[in-house]
């Protein structure tokens, strides 16, 4: 019914518009859209074939300073003989200055052992905390919570978990220090750390610190990254089944009174205990207890802090005595040796 003119537009109308449409540039189409999938495949493939072996290589093959791991006497535990130690002790170095784990031993029994770092951040805790748990069953964590005041970066957090996921961008220094054992061998942890994570800061300087136990508004809670971290600790803790206490080793430097509160609310939140031994009456002289000014326990002070925690310890919870534990004998000689040396250095 249209006219001729139409009747004469239909051929070419078929050819734009038909269904074989131009095949040609259907095929380049197809190869570069082929290419482009051949290379978004690739890429990940390589890299993932460089960097396995580079991270099997750069991998520290022992739980020492000299073979490259970055916390030798936390990484201590790793030797340990499996499921021995009851009570893990985390936190940053007023945990490791302040609990004693052969003082702990020798007076209650208990085997201890102390899983922190200098200047540590959340994420390195949560860390630390799965990496005993892959050797240990303690029956109580305890964090010293002044770990939560270190400032924790969302970006300082991944790419630490990267680095434990994919070791190369984390120990990509030890290049310069490989030797012919790291090529062939695989990780055998040797070094069991004989103080069990303690590191002893000797020296008295007196602190003048007055009642450092006072609220200063705005100077108590910890940052929500920190927080984050705290509750997947305490949320692992639960999984296995096992109590989280949060505690507080005396430090006039460190704490005051707001952080005192903060933390209580934070542990009720949490419906885990607190305890804070700037509060209690353990006996803490800050003209003898503290090698720098009343930030961290020298022996005279950790020993009091030890007999304090471990009291409570002992109070709350089924920790059996083991020293007459045959399988505990090393104990028993590494306490004395520990008696000396603590004897010495004073």
């Amino acid at each position: 019914p249209g006219g001729p003119g139409l009747r004469k537009l239909e051929p070419r109308c078929r050819r734009l518009s038909g269904p074989a449409g131009n095949p040609g540039i259907n095929k380049k189409g197809v190869l570069a859209l082929r290419k482009k999938l051949i290379r978004v495949i690739l890429f990940p493939a390589i890299l993932c074939l460089l960097l396995v072996p580079a991270s099997l290589l750069v991998l520290p093959k022992n739980n020492t300073a000299e073979a490259g791991t970055l916390h030798p006497d936390a990484d201590g535990i790793l030797s340990q003989r499996r499921d021995s130690i009851d009570v893990l002790f985390l936190g940053d170095s007023l945990a490791y200055c302040g609990f004693m784990p052969l003082e702990l031993w020798d007076t209650y029994g208990i085997p201890g052992f102390v899983c922190s770092s200098l200047a540590e951040k959340t994420f390195e805790t949560q860390e630390l905390l799965e990496q005993a748990l892959g050797c240990q069953s303690p029956k109580v964590v305890v964090l010293d919570v002044n770990v939560l005041y270190w400032t924790c970066k969302q970006e300082a957090a991944a790419f630490y978990k990267l680095g434990g996921q994919v070791p190369v961008f984390r120990y990509h220094d030890r290049w310069k220090s490989l030797r012919a054992g790291d090529f062939f061998s695989l990780p055998h942890y040797t070094a069991e750390s004989p103080n069990r994570g303690y590191l002893m800061k000797t020296g008295r300087e007196y602190s003048a610190r007055g009642d450092y136990m006072q609220n200063y508004p705005g100077r108590g809670r910890p940052g929500s990254g920190s927080l984050g971290y705290l509750r997947q600790i305490a949320q692992i803790c639960a999984r296995e089944q096992i109590p989280l206490v949060l505690c507080s080793v005396p430090s006039a430097a460190n704490w005051n009174g707001s952080r005192h509160d903060a933390i209580a609310q934070i542990a009720q939140e949490l419906g885990v205990p607190y305890v804070d031994g700037n509060l209690e009456k353990i006996g803490i002289d800050w003209h003898t207890d503290s090698p720098d000014g009343g930030d961290h326990m020298n022996p005279r002070g950790a020993a009091k802090v030890t007999a304090w925690i471990g009291d409570y310890l002992r109070r709350s919870y089924d920790l059996p005595d083991r020293r007459e534990d045959p399988a505990y004998e090393n104990w028993n000689r590494d306490a004395e040796d520990f008696r000396a040396r603590v004897a010495a250095a004073e």
